[in-house]
């Protein structure tokens, strides 16, 4: 999606995550107009950031509890076995979409808006988590990397994954994010409260 900012992402429709944001050109989809289209279009503007390929929720019996890999379900797509569903999206009245999927018994809803964070163009991305019956073990994929650290000691949590992009983040619902070390390097979780219904993420993007 190119926004009129100049800023862009990749939201994987597939496995309902965002994959990679960037700035300025778009993308060359020359690659399609060719015999069967086949090929895979690239971004080709400037500051490319590569997001964690992992499902944005699930749930977790313990806190060290492994994050499920979609490889323990070859071919699943769009998600029958894991439970994913990839419901569509809406456009607001600027022609920005929200997508719309369930995952883990949540239904989710996500929403990115063009904002400048210091003298940088970023994303604003908003959150939002229902579910029919109370939260019990649930988590949100916050970021992966070789390394994690918190960036601020007071005020609204910020979070930079291997001095590349940040994530600064305001939490309803959610209880205090967790850096936990994995086999490949620590991943950020965010646990949503038990018992509560509904949660909310603002997150923006700095990269």
């Amino acid at each position: 999606i190119g926004y009129p900012e100049r800023v862009n992402l990749l939201w994987d429709a597939n496995y309902m995550r965002l994959r990679q944001v960037w700035r300025n050109d778009f993308t060359n989809a020359g690659v399609h107009w060719n015999g069967r289209g086949q090929g895979r279009a690239e971004a080709i503007g400037d500051d490319t950031v590569v997001l964690h390929a992992a499902d944005p929720f699930a749930i977790l019996e313990k806190p060290d509890t492994p994050w499920p890999s979609r490889q323990e379900f070859p071919g699943d797509i769009p998600g029958r076995k894991s439970g994913a569903r990839f419901k569509g999206y809406s456009l607001d009245k600027e022609g920005r979409p929200a997508f719309m999927y369930s995952m883990a018994g949540l239904e989710v809803e996500e929403f990115f808006k063009p904002e400048k964070v210091g003298e940088k163009m970023c994303f604003i991305r908003t959150v939002t988590v229902t579910s029919a019956r109370p939260f019990a073990s649930a988590f949100f994929m916050g970021g992966k990397g070789k390394e994690i650290a918190r960036t601020n000691k007071v005020g609204l949590p910020q979070f930079e994954i291997e001095k590349t992009v940040r994530f600064d983040l305001q939490l309803a619902g959610f209880g205090e994010p967790v850096i936990r070390n994995v086999k490949d390097g620590k991943e950020l979780l965010l646990p949503l409260k038990d018992g509560e219904t509904s949660a909310n993420l603002v997150e923006a993007i700095v990269w």
